[in-house]
This record gives structure tokens, sequence and C-alpha cells, in this order.
């Protein structure tokens, strides 16, 4: 063979391995996530088969549980979730460590290293007793209407109480208590300084708490990884949404069903039915909005995955009075007979769906309005209120912070699209199983 021949073939082979390379790069996900899917896809499969009304499941189940299947493993492997999951555990740990590390430094650099752990120590203990006080503000009006108010009042709450401390009133009964125990000029000014920082550690460490918590209940309990990878790899079709929330559930059903008698299992069972049927709807909503659906494409969906949900709740009732396996194997038969129903697509007749009373649009309009109405109103006369210096110069400030929550929660009020503000900002529990 001739030299040039041999050139030429070298040059093929580095080519064919440079394009192998790149095609292995650049489909590493999917390649990397395929162990995963085939097992999702076996395990869907085995309970499709289990508790199927007929010999098996039909040809469209298996096509939509396959690509389900698939786009979950990509989904949950994808590795900037872990990257970003870091970074939060992270940003976690540093606000933790840093809040009195950074209080103590600007208020007081002098403090010793054990002086600044302790005050860290002091003022995490003393913010979760603040939270754990402020507690029953959940069941007062408005607070009980919108408890994302409870957070927001928290965070004004710490504000007032830093500048209290900081320089107000109690600093000043700070300085008092001091000169009583007639301490020398430094030790004074290490005590002050110690105080200062433990009061505004405080305030930090219960607003940070209020804002991941508000973040949190915004973003539907979905971390930014979550969110961030379903608009790297799109939304599945609204069927496929439905059909993998009934999937997830009759897996963690049917694995759980001969444990049912124990409250907690039945519990963390329920709680993942309501949380799953919450986030179903929102996710129906966010994918209709990410193909670019109108207004009334989405109020198409809305209807028609509100059957599904309204058809879980119903599930979940029965559920609730499950005591025998065989009792959760007819829930599990039921929830496939929706599945295989979605999937044959035959989406049900919204029409039958009951329609809101006028009492319960006017009920929901004041709670979308109330809250939002209330807060701007004590924004506005905060400066009025008795014990209010109008002349501080934290008084404006909280009357901006005030004014913007209470623009920002009428804006956010639409968020649900499940009717009602309290269930985006209520308490849901978490577990696919």
């Amino acid at each position: 063979m001739s030299t040039t021949l041999q050139k030429e073939d070298l040059a093929q082979s580095l080519k064919i391995l440079a394009l192998d390379v790149h095609s292995r790069v650049r489909h590493w996900p999917a390649t990397r996530a395929l162990a995963y899917a085939r097992g999702l896809n076996r395990s869907w499969l085995d309970i499709a088969s289990r508790y199927s009304s007929t010999d098996g499941p039909a040809d469209s189940t298996v096509l939509a549980i396959r690509r389900i299947a698939t786009y979950s493993a990509i989904h949950d492997t994808w590795t900037w979730r872990y990257i970003l999951a870091a970074v939060g555990a992270a940003s976690g740990i540093f606000a933790l460590a840093g809040i009195p590390l950074l209080t103590t430094s600007l208020l007081s650099p002098q403090l010793s290293g054990g002086e600044v752990a302790g005050v860290g120590v002091l003022a995490f203990i003393l913010s979760l007793v603040a939270i754990a006080t402020l507690a029953p503000l959940a069941h007062i009006p408005p607070f009980s209407f919108a408890p994302l108010l409870r957070r927001m009042a928290e965070i004004g709450l710490a504000i007032v109480f830093a500048w209290w401390a900081f320089r107000g009133a109690g600093n000043e009964l700070l300085t008092s208590l001091l000169d009583q125990e007639n301490l020398r000029a430094d030790e004074k000014a290490r005590a002050l300084a110690a105080g200062h920082s433990l009061a505004t550690s405080i305030a930090l460490y219960v607003g940070t708490g209020a804002t991941i918590e508000i973040i949190w209940r915004l973003s539907g309990y979905r971390s930014p990884a979550e969110l961030l990878s379903r608009r790297v790899h799109g939304y599945l079709p609204p069927p496929h949404i439905v059909t993998e929330t009934y999937l997830h559930l009759i897996w963690h059903i049917h694995r759980n069903r001969a444990a049912l008698r124990k409250r907690r299992i039945k519990k963390r069972v329920v709680t993942a039915m309501r949380f799953l049927r919450a986030e179903m709807v929102l996710d129906v909503d966010r994918c209709i909005r990410s193909y670019g659906g109108s207004r009334g494409d989405r109020d198409l969906y809305r209807a028609r995955v509100n059957v599904f949900r309204s058809r879980l709740e119903a599930h979940e009732h029965a559920l609730l009075d499950a005591i025998a396996p065989r009792e959760a194997d007819a829930v599990s038969q039921a929830m496939l007979s929706d599945v295989e129903e979605l999937c044959a697509g035959n989406w049900p007749d919204a029409s039958d769906q009951p329609q809101p009373s006028l009492r319960n649009r006017v009920a929901a309009f004041t709670r979308r309005v109330a809250p939002a109405l209330a807060l701007g109103l004590l924004g506005l006369f905060y400066h009025k209120l008795p014990m209010v210096d109008s002349n501080a110069a934290g008084t404006g400030a909280i009357q901006a912070a005030l004014v913007t929550g209470a623009i920002a929660l009428s804006a956010t009020s639409d968020a649900n699209v499940e009717g009602g503000l309290t269930n985006i900002f209520g308490r849901r529990g978490r577990d696919r199983g």
C-alpha cells in the first residue's frame, strides 16, 4: 500500500474517531441516563401489568410509559442538578456560619473567636425561639388567608427588632444595664458590641429563613435545579404530565400497600398524593405557558387537568379508608384505569366539573385581594401607629418594604391554578416515593 493511501486511511480513521467522540459527548446525558430509564420503564410496566383491568397494558400505555421513563431519567440525572445542589448546600452552610462572622466583623472586630462562636450559637437558638413564638400568627386573619404574610411579618419584625436593639430603646436599655455592672471601659465596649451583634444576627437568621421560605413557596416547593432542568429539557405534553404523576403515586402505593395500617406510612402516602396533585396542575399550566399557549388554551387545560385532580382527591379519600392490601390494590386499579383512559387519548369532558358558586368566587377574590390591601394600608399608615417614631431613620425604609411586599403579593396572587391563594402558599408535603 502506498504512503498516500496509508495517510488517507489514517485521516479517515481519525475523522471517524472524532465523530464518535463528538457523538458520545453530545449524547452523554441520554446515554448515562439509559440504565435508569430502563429501570423506571420496567418498574412502571410491572405495576401497569399488575393493576391493569385487561390482560396487560395497551400499546398506547406502553409507549407513554417508555417516553415518560426516558424523560424522567434524563431530568433526574442531569449533571447540573448535583452542581446546583452543592451550591445550595454550600450557601446554607455559609449563611449559617457567615451571619455571626459578618455581624461581629462589622460591629466589633475585637471579639475573640470563642465569643463569635458563642454569639452565633445563641443567635441561632434564639432565632428558632422567635420563629416558634411568631407561629400563632398563622391563625390570625389576614395571615390565616395567606401564610406568606406571616413570613413577611417576620422579616418586618426582625428589621424593627434589629433597629430597636442597635439604635433605639433597646440600645439605651443595654447601656444602662452595663452601667450598673461597674465594668471597665473596654469590657463595656466589648459587651455592648456583643449585644449588638447578637441582636443583628438574630434578625438576620429570622429574615433569611423567612426569605427562603417565601422563595420556596412561590416556586411551588420546587428547587431551582428542578425548574431550570424543565426549562432546559422542556416539558412533557400535558397528558404525559398527568400520567407521570399517576405512575409515581401508584408505585408509591404499591410499595407501601402492606404497611398502610401504620399511621406514619399512610400519612406519608397521602401527603405525597396531595403534593403531587397540586404540582400536576402547576406543571400543566407551566407547560402550556412554555409552549406559547394563549389564555384560552391555559383555561382549557386547567379545566381538563382539574378533572384528574378531583379524581386523585377521590382516590386519596379511598386510600384514607383503606386498611388491607386488597383495598389499596383497588385504589391502584382505579388510578391505572385513569392512566389507560388518558394514554388512549380520551381527555374527560371538563364541562362536567362543578362551577364555583358566587359565594366561593367572592371568597377567592377576597383571599387574593384582602392580604395585599391590608399590607399596603399598613405600609401607608405605619408612621401613624402609636408606638412608631415617625421621625426615625428606619421608618421610611419599613414603609417602603411593606408597600413593596403588598405589590409583590398582589402580583403573585394569581400564581396558583387550583383556585385559592391558601393552596399555593399553604404547607404541602413532598414525597415522590
